[in-house]
């Protein structure tokens, strides 16, 4: 495979993940359990992104040259700031990353080879704005919950485990 068709498959994943995730998110209306259901497809996508080799996101990140990483990471961490996803901002820090450990590729957008310089605008797009949903969708789905949790009646065997503690001591529950 050519790094461009490497990058079309491998962008198509978290395509279609966030794009099924955003659907479940949109039908979840105020179900807790599906809205954490989107949270996750929202979460797992980005995670997939990160520009690591074996990733998703390190097959796209193969048409880009160290310029275009520094772009794609200044918007990740853009949008990690203004969605308040800290791993959107992880994810535009392992761009900067491989480009201090890939300093070899050239700085140009435009470099002459075999990727024209509109198939890496498109990578870099659908890389941006597959990143972008995944960051609020996945902030917009999150719900702390910890304090329904701590809030929570006892369960069952709890309180019935109390009730004979206060017989045996003499008193009624």
């Amino acid at each position: 495979r050519t790094p461009d068709q490497q990058a079309r498959i491998s962008i198509a994943g978290p395509l279609t993940g966030t794009a099924l995730a955003a659907v479940i998110y949109v039908a979840a209306r105020d179900d807790a359990m599906v809205q954490a259901i989107a949270y996750t497809g929202f979460y797992l996508n980005l995670l997939n992104l990160m520009p690591i080799g074996f990733l998703d996101g390190g097959g796209v990140a193969q048409v880009f040259t160290a310029g275009w990483l520094l772009l794609v990471g200044a918007a990740l961490c853009a949008i990690g700031f203004a969605s308040g996803s800290m791993l959107a901002v992880v994810v535009g820090g392992i761009a900067f990353l491989r480009v201090l450990l890939e300093r070899e590729r050239v700085f140009s957008l435009d470099p002459p080879g075999a990727i024209p310089f509109d198939q890496r605008v498109n990578a870099a797009l659908l890389f941006i704005g597959v990143s972008a949903v995944c960051a609020f969708g996945s902030v917009a789905a999150f719900s702390d919950r910890s304090d329904e949790i701590v809030r929570a009646p006892h369960a069952p065997a709890v309180t019935a485990a109390a009730d004979r503690v206060d017989l045996a001591a003499g008193s009624a529950p």
